[in-house]
């Protein structure tokens, strides 16, 4: 699996931050390379932490979303987000607790180390709070749909959680095709018809 750290690292990077003054943690957009971005794609993990920890898995306590349904992406709401993206695209994943009390952040993002040519992943904490975000940065076009799990730590619980099931992420779809040829008539458009007392 490709892990950009483990949670001991993390657990490094928030106490770090923490106790840095006037050197806050880069964002998403700013910890990777200087190369261009073109766009960047919020996944949320909304988690019933409470639901989670009580059955022991996240199968009926993980809702997944993002902002690129206009992209193609699909699975909203749902513990398997399809999200369509594109070469120089970023993604970043958070978490949020449906509790607003309790603890939950994303531990790990699972994925299988024969795409590391095609996905720089790599996590950081956003300046001035404790809230962990994993980031992916798209090398180059993806070959076919990347599964990926997502982990979370949740609460007091010892050990993390994974997602039961796969997400994934797709290829950028291409633009459809938009009609120009300008002999198409318009739908419903009456026929003309000759007026009255004209020759047969």
């Amino acid at each position: 699996m490709v892990k950009a750290s483990t949670s001991a690292a993390v657990a490094q990077r928030t106490a770090t931050h923490a106790s840095s003054e006037g050197a806050g943690s880069a964002a998403p957009e700013e910890a990777t390379q200087p190369e261009a971005v073109r766009q960047a794609v919020n996944v949320v993990g909304v988690v019933d932490v409470v639901g989670a920890l009580s059955d022991g898995t996240l199968a009926n306590s993980l809702y997944l979303f993002d902002n690129n349904q206009v992209g193609g992406s699909h699975g909203h709401g749902t513990i398997s987000l399809t999200t369509h993206i594109g070469a120089a695209d970023l993604v970043v994943w958070v978490c949020m607790p449906l509790e607003c009390e309790a603890f939950a952040r994303i531990e790990n993002v699972e994925i299988d180390a024969r795409y590391a040519p095609y996905i720089a992943l790599d996590c950081g904490v956003y300046p001035e709070t404790a809230v962990v975000y994993w980031v992916a940065k798209i090398l180059k076009p993806l070959p076919g749909p990347v599964p990926y799990r997502l982990v979370f730590r949740l609460g007091s619980h010892t050990e993390p959680l994974v997602a039961p099931v796969a997400s994934y992420l797709m290829p950028a779809q291409s633009p459809k095709a938009v009609p120009t040829d300008p002999a198409v008539q318009a739908p419903n458009e009456p026929e003309p018809t000759a007026p009255e007392g004209s020759a047969k």
